[in-house]
């Protein structure tokens, strides 16, 4: 059974289902990683996770990787040909996010689209980050400590960190973002138990009540999107003095009035926000509770 086929059964859109897959698929990749691999050295962690993150940008969005690898190659380039410069900072904001605003250009329509542009928004804020941090780094050399130095980078990392940043399973599609530091600090073990080096508590009941606000949330999302679909909103009957859908909101002769409109308004910022809780919810289950990502700043 493919994507496309349980898509129509479902009646979702097929990019949708992927992302939500992806999503879900970061589950039994928490297992695998908690069970065999967070002992391995970093470079071995290091390759999990692009393996595993190639393996979900393939399933998601296809050939469509290709502007992420590339990225990370420029992201490579600037933090160990120019780190630490002005111009660093300058050339990760105008290649990430002029990247990212190209392609929306480009591949988004009139509705709400899940492209490769979904994961690459978080990749911006990733890859202009860490440059910055790589620019922090530099400064705190220099200077007296700053707020800067938490996420501050001095040793500047190689392309398999770099990557490995990028596809670490638990937030390379829709987040959360994390630093650089913060992950390197997840990698070399420093939120495990330090004297049995194991991670501190099951985290089984917390993911699995993430799990179930996220499935709250997909629910109440999908139930506003059959209610008002977000195809009314881009429609002549939205934009000009007529009913709307169904008659449920009526002004005096059926024209639109101005509560219902601002209540329809409401309702689409509504179902963004929920959309987004969907993302936050699932992932962070797999993240940060399965993986125990923030157990030191938790304790």
């Amino acid at each position: 059974m493919t994507i496309n086929y349980l898509s129509q059964i479902i009646g979702s859109e097929e990019d949708a289902l992927r992302l939500l897959v992806a999503i879900l698929a970061c589950y039994p990749l928490a297992i695998i990683y908690r069970t065999f691999i967070y002992k391995l050295p970093e470079r071995f962690q290091h390759v999990f996770f692009v393996v595993t993150g190639v393996l979900l940008y393939l399933f998601f969005c296809g050939v469509a990787i290709i502007h992420t690898l590339f990225s990370i190659i420029i992201a490579y380039l600037i933090v160990n040909l120019i780190p630490g410069t002005a111009l660093s900072v300058a050339a990760a904001h105008i290649f990430f996010l002029g990247h990212l605003l190209i392609g929306i250009w480009f591949v988004e329509s009139s509705t709400y689209d899940i492209t490769w542009t979904t994961p690459f928004c978080i990749l911006t804020l990733k890859m202009t980050a860490l440059v910055m941090d790589v620019y922090d780094g530099h400064l705190q050399k220099k200077s007296e400590p700053q707020q800067q130095s938490k996420t501050a980078i001095t040793d500047k990392p190689n392309l398999l960190e770099i990557a490995a940043f990028v596809f670490f399973f638990s937030g390379t599609l829709t987040g959360p973002h994390f630093s650089l530091k913060r992950f390197r600090e997840f990698v070399k073990g420093d939120y495990l138990d330090k004297e049995r080096n194991k991670v501190r508590q099951s985290s089984i009941m917390a993911s699995l009540q993430r799990f179930v606000v996220g499935v709250f949330f997909a629910v109440l999302y999908k139930w506003g999107t059959v209610w008002v679909p977000d195809s009314y909103f881009n429609s002549p009957e939205f934009l000009t003095p007529r009913a709307y859908p169904g008659g449920r909101f009526r002004g005096g002769g059926g024209t639109n009035t101005g509560w219902a409109q601002k209540f329809l308004a409401f309702t689409l910022a509504f179902r963004t926000q929920i959309f987004l809780y969907i993302n936050f919810h699932l992932f962070c289950a797999a993240g940060e509770n399965f993986l125990e990502f923030g157990a030191q700043e938790a304790r």
